[in-house]
């Protein structure tokens, strides 16, 4: 039996309550991987900007909802803030990489993560962000590992 393979694309998240890969590209989004090794559960998001408006404050196409709504769903399932941990991946300025990354949507995604994942007090262990090129990742639910490809210069 194959593992079941699971596409988010922007603005969607996936819990994996049975072990599955969860899959996406990213460029100038933001991925964030939670994992609770305890449960063997995990699950990822793909956020394209960091912060909704009053009105959509739900959508979980921004980072502060879908980090927020990724965590819910994992406590739901029984995972408890200490158990987890994050991994942040995407960022990229591959559009514009002659932008300055303090102006660039991928840089505030980023800052976004970070800043939540310290709010929430769940520990970063790993990241690969930024640059100037998009990856595709691939999460297994049950281990937390990722597998990263990039997928070359976007200009």
């Amino acid at each position: 039996m194959t593992t079941p393979r699971i596409t988010i694309t922007p603005g969607c998240y996936h819990v994996g309550l049975e072990p599955c890969v969860i899959a996406t590209t990213l460029g100038s989004c933001v991925a964030v991987c939670l994992h609770d090794p305890i449960r063997g559960i995990g699950g990822m998001n793909h956020f394209v900007m960091p912060h909704a408006p009053n009105h959509r404050r739900d959508d979980p196409y921004f980072g502060d909802a879908a980090i927020g709504q990724l965590v819910a769903n994992l406590e739901a399932s029984g995972s408890r803030g200490p158990a987890l941990t994050a991994k942040i991946f995407g960022g990229a300025n591959a559009l514009w990489p002659e932008a300055l990354s303090l102006f660039a949507i991928g840089h505030q995604n980023i800052a976004l993560a970070r800043q939540e994942l310290v709010r929430l007090h769940i520990p970063l262990v790993a990241e690969r962000v930024g640059g100037q090129t998009g990856i595709t990742i691939e999460m297994e639910s049950w281990s937390g590992a990722i597998r990263l490809r990039p997928i070359g210069r976007s200009r």
